[in-house]
């Protein structure tokens, strides 16, 4: 699933960028995420999120790799669209508007890397980190940890 992929690679970059996140990245990939991967406008609140305003806090990189590693999956996508062309192209535009898209493992994703993807990956991720409100070196840091869980799958 999806949802799974962005997790999968947002926590290594987690991990590589702000350990100390790591016991409440759940909780804010919880928040963060809906059940199809996609982001929520804002954090949402409930029992199963910290608490007191903490998790908005205590999640600023996890929230952010979770931006980036989204950025990153759909850079993904596209680049498969785009290679599709024409009417089958449009399908599955078509189709990747519709919440139920066919979920990709991040095994599937490191089969396809080449180096057009890996670059095109990289500046996606490193803007959507910018656009988190992280600095140069966490978007750095963490886009580089993503495509390096990516290679090692």
């Amino acid at each position: 699933m999806t949802r799974e992929l962005i997790t999968r690679l947002a926590r290594s970059g987690v991990a590589e960028v702000a350990p100390g996140e790591l016991p409440a990245f759940e909780a804010v990939a919880g928040a963060r995420l809906d059940d199809s991967g996609r982001l929520r406008g804002t954090p949402r609140r409930g029992p199963d999120v910290l608490g007191s305003g903490l998790d908005f806090v205590v999640g600023a990189v996890s929230s952010g790799a979770l931006v980036v590693a989204k950025a990153v999956v759909d850079a993904a996508a596209e680049r498969t669209v785009d290679a599709a062309g024409g009417l089958l192209g449009r399908m599955i535009r078509k189709i990747r508007k519709r919440p139920t898209v066919r979920a990709r493992t991040i095994e599937e994703l490191a089969a396809e890397l080449d180096d057009v993807r890996v670059e095109l990956m990289r500046h996606r991720g490193i803007e959507a980190a910018r656009r988190a409100g992280l600095t140069e070196q966490q978007a750095g840091e963490i886009v580089e940890a993503m495509l390096r869980n990516l290679r090692n799958s």
